[in-house]
């Protein structure tokens, strides 16, 4: 089977031990079926002789194998790199290590790339390219498959999101257009998460709840696309009898994997809501006791709820026996004192932020009432009559009214802040005086009488009543005034005035004891108009007392 290099001692070992021939066949061969005829003499492997690494026993096992790939693995490197594969070195040195080999025969006639031989034990390596084996028998070898997959083109899906918001018609719009079919979209916001854009849709438009509360985080998720590479492999063969590499070839097949999924983040941040504003304002202008206040609050504040601010909108009205609380824009409240009212109201936006606008109100009083010590003033001049008797005595009569002093009492009702109806009483203790002259003769005498005047009318006042209030009043008056009794020297004379209506006027002052307060100092001057006749015996005088009254008192207001 050809020659057998070697020693004698190794004459058994080498009659298994491939030798390299490049000769052309001897002609015992001519009589075998003919292989590799297609292959150039050069090329055809006859016997197989020396081994290229220098092993002096066969590779019998995965082991041996191993441990040549660790003692000739540099020069094993230099071969694969030499001949363009020098990508899959390593991965081969892998294969082997691990144990990834694989076991088959050497068959005659089969063809190769390569195979390494060394023409002596200690020159270097070389190659036949392309190589057939030719030989008379089949050899067990080694099978080591290297595989390289390449990368597929475009193995990562696409995830493509934009998103919008439109704070005027709080609205969302997100869309996925250009990402991978199968792409969706999900929505994360204070209430959770949705799917708002599904497998096979590109886009959404919704509402924008919560706008000014929380950030809404979109995510859109494409998953992995089917994609093909090519995976290249590479076999090697190496026959256990001599440890020759032998590259058999590379093939190549598609296979089709997962790519890679993709996801892709948006955020649409919480807008800032509008700054709280509030306006708030209390009707009528004028307010009395016991009538209905209207307010009214205007501005922006949370309306739509949407964070859950608690009462965003807040009215208090806080005074004398009130203390109410209101949460819609407008309401009524009935006054039920006189006195200073402060209307609060309070607004609050979706974050909470506050803004507050105050108004006071003075609530008038719908009665004023007025008790009063009284100085009367009546014209003190005489008056005189005079007429002569049957004996021709000439009789004379003198009569005055002089000062007193008495007690009123006014209630006043308000009608507004410049009008009011006044009714009155005033009783007084005046003193008057009486002469009685007969020829040259002269008496006179004393006595105090009674007066009483009611009076109804009008006042206009001036001034702001919650700190002065000076009002002017006329009135119509009746007048009465008791019968004047006299003693003078042989008889005992009485003088009435008659009663009277007239006209009058009022001067009032009032300072209340603090802003708005009940309870107040008053002062005034009223002048009544009463010219009665002095009934007598005989022709009756007519007397103008026209009283004028000043007074000094309290006044209190409800």
């Amino acid at each position: 089977m050809g020659s057998v290099r070697g020693k004698g001692r190794f004459g058994a070992f080498l009659a298994c031990v491939c030798v390299l021939a490049l000769a052309t066949a001897v002609a015992g061969f001519a009589a075998d079926a003919p292989v590799c005829a297609e292959y150039k003499p050069k090329n055809q492997i006859h016997n197989l002789g020396q081994r290229p690494f220098a092993l002096k026993v066969p590779v019998q096992d995965v082991a041996g194998l191993q441990a040549l790939f660790v003692a000739q693995g540099d020069e094993i490197r230099g071969i694969l790199e030499a001949n363009g594969l020098g990508e899959i070195a390593g991965a081969l040195a892998e294969a082997v290590a691990a144990g990834q080999v694989e076991e088959r025969t050497l068959e005659r006639g089969e063809a190769l790339n390569w195979m390494v031989y060394r023409p002596n034990r200690r020159g270097p390596a070389k190659l036949i390219t392309p190589a057939c084996y030719a030989g008379k028998r089949a050899y067990p070898a080694f099978v080591v498959a290297v595989e390289v997959k390449e990368a597929p083109e475009n193995p990562d899906a696409v995830c493509a999101l934009e998103v919008t918001g439109d704070p005027e018609a709080k609205t969302v719009r997100a869309s996925s257009a250009g990402s991978s079919a199968g792409a969706t979209v999900t929505m994360k916001g204070p209430d959770g998460e949705q799917v708002v854009v599904p497998a096979g849709a590109s886009e959404w438009q919704g509402p924008w709840v919560k706008r000014y509360c929380a950030d809404y985080e979109f995510v859109v998720a494409a998953p992995a696309p089917r994609v093909e590479r090519r995976v290249r492999r590479y076999d090697f063969v190496i026959p256990k009898a001599c440890g020759n590499l032998a590259f058999a070839g590379e093939s190549h097949r598609m296979e089709t994997i997962e790519g890679n999924p993709c996801t892709a983040t948006a955020q649409l941040a919480r807008i800032e809501p509008p700054a709280p504003a509030i306006d708030v304002t209390v009707g009528p202008d004028y307010i009395r006791r016991g009538d209905t206040a209207r307010y009214e609050a205007k501005g922006y504040w949370d309306r739509e709820g949407e964070c859950g601010i608690v009462d965003p909108l807040v009215v208090t009205a806080k005074g004398p026996k009130l203390d109410a609380r209101f949460t819609e824009e407008t309401g009524e409240v009935v006054m039920p004192r006189m006195g200073i009212y402060d209307f609060e109201g309070t607004a609050k936006n979706a974050v909470g932020a506050a803004a507050t606008d105050s108004v006071q109100v003075r609530v008038h009083p719908l009665w004023t009432v007025r008790g009063f010590l009284s100085h009367w003033d009546p014209e003190s001049d005489w008056h005189f009559a005079q007429q002569r008797r049957a004996n021709g005595a000439s009789e004379r009569e003198h009569f005055r009214f002089e000062n007193g002093w008495g007690l009123g009492l006014a209630t006043e009702y308000h009608i507004n802040e410049l009008f009011g109806f006044e009714g009155a009483i005033n009783w007084g203790k005046i003193d008057t005086g009486y002469r009685y002259g007969l020829d040259n003769q002269l008496a006179s005498s004393d006595d105090t009488i009674t007066a009483l005047t009611l009076s109804v009318g009008p006042n206009f006042h001036f001034f702001r009543r919650d700190r002065l209030n000076l009002y002017f009043g006329p009135f119509l008056a009746w007048t009465t005034m008791d019968e004047s009794e006299f003693t003078v020297p042989g008889s005992t004379p009485s003088r009435r005035p008659t009663d009277e209506f007239g006209l009058g006027a009022q001067l009032g002052l009032e300072i209340p004891f603090g802003v708005m307060h009940p309870w107040g100092f008053h002062a005034g001057l009223r002048y009544i108009h009463y010219e009665p006749d002095l009934l007598r015996t005989f022709e009756p005088i007519e007397v103008d007392p026209n009283p004028l009254l000043a007074t000094f008192g309290l006044r209190y207001s409800f």
